[in-house]
């Protein structure tokens, strides 16, 4: 039964150890990606993209009339300061900073609009950012520093508890099963609170293994599991969610960090609640979840080099990588099923309007 299996084992670890001394069998180096690319000018809010070692900074048509200059500051003090004229291009160009401020002033007030580049540069991660700085459908923003996606912590090092520290992290809620922590638990520092809300992704789970155990893991639609991965979390995962949305509640738990495995799925979906609860429109919250298709480039990439030993590359995409399909099949058998997402939150996570109305007090400007 499990011949297969071992023979696909046996052929990787052949071909990585060959890897050590013949260049021939090392895995490829990945292609890069345009980060730019995943950014679109129908966006409604700033945003920042790392391009050539800059800082590019892209301002939306509906501000640019508004905008009376743009400064960048690390740790409150002002690095660069440039005035903003309709003549400008849509991009600055910026010298290279450590996660820095990027601060619009307007012409007409006083007031400030503070953005980020989204990743946070954490040691130990490849998809650690903040969901700060959307704009919602009544105008207001999502506030910087309060929510942060992730994917595991279970790789950190000193270097990355003074990112934490830096941040302020006070709670981090980890979406993985009890299996996935004990194989890799998260390293924390002891005056954060750790809370364990496990989720395991249903009967599929336990059948793309004894697939790949039986040798018949390229007979997996996994474009479908993936789908039904994410009804499993509408259908079967609210008593989680509404725990999660239960420490959202209270502000004494901010900043604060989720996340699971690879940061993608039970905590894209997270993210969709939370960025929906707060009113931002649907094409800015599927734009935040399939950034963790840049996020993981490279990750994805070392995993369908090593996993296509066992399953076809495209199978293992799908399983690897996100697709707004994913998200909008959920999104839409919410809404088909309880009118609508508001109803959702209310009926099956337990969010009264008076705590949705509480947790956008904490989380808008």
């Amino acid at each position: 039964m499990y011949i297969h299996f071992f023979a696909n084992l046996s052929r990787y670890f052949v071909t990585t150890q060959l890897a050590r001394y013949f260049p021939q069998f090392r895995f490829p180096d990945p292609v890069l990606l345009d980060e730019a690319s995943f950014y679109h000018n129908s966006l409604n809010f700033p945003f920042a993209y790392r391009k050539d070692q800059r800082i590019h900074i892209h301002i939306p048509e509906e501000l640019k009339t508004s905008i009376s200059s743009v400064s960048i500051k690390q740790k409150n003090k002002e690095l660069y300061n440039h005035l903003w004229s309709e003549q400008n291009k849509v991009d600055f160009i910026l010298d290279r900073h450590l996660y820095p401020e990027l601060h619009l002033s307007g012409k007409a007030s006083d007031k400030i609009l503070s953005f980020r580049e989204r990743l946070v540069p954490m040691p130990g991660t490849c998809n650690f950012r903040d969901i700060g700085g959307y704009i919602t459908s009544d105008k207001k923003s999502v506030k910087w520093g309060k929510v942060f996606r992730a994917d595991n912590l279970g790789n950190l090092n000193f270097n990355s508890w003074a990112v934490l520290k830096e941040l302020g992290i006070k709670t981090v809620i980890d979406f993985r099963g009890r299996e996935e922590r004990l194989k890799n638990i998260d390293r924390l520092p002891s005056n954060i609170k750790y809370v364990p809300i496990p989720i395991q992704q249903g009967e599929q789970e336990n059948m793309i293994k004894s697939a790949l155990l039986r040798g018949e893991g390229n007979k997996l639609n996994a474009y479908q599991i993936m789908k039904d991965i994410y009804i499993f979390l509408v259908e079967s995962a609210f008593d989680q969610y509404q725990m999660f949305f239960d420490i959202l509640k209270d502000e004494k738990n901010y900043p604060l960090v989720f996340h699971c495995t690879a940061g993608k799925d039970r905590t894209g979906y997270a993210a969709a609640l939370i960025l929906h609860l707060l009113g931002v429109n649907e094409q800015t919250i599927l734009h935040d979840y399939m950034l963790s298709n840049l996020y993981r480039h490279k990750e994805n990439h070392i995993l369908l080099e090593k996993g296509k030993f066992f399953l076809k590359k495209e199978i293992l995409g799908d399983f690897l990588k996100v697709q707004t399909d994913y998200l909008e099949h959920a999104l839409y058998y919410i809404k088909n099923n309880y009118t609508s997402i508001d109803n959702y939150t209310t009926e099956k996570l337990k969010v009264s309007e008076e705590e949705r109305k509480r947790i956008s007090d904490f989380l808008l400007e």
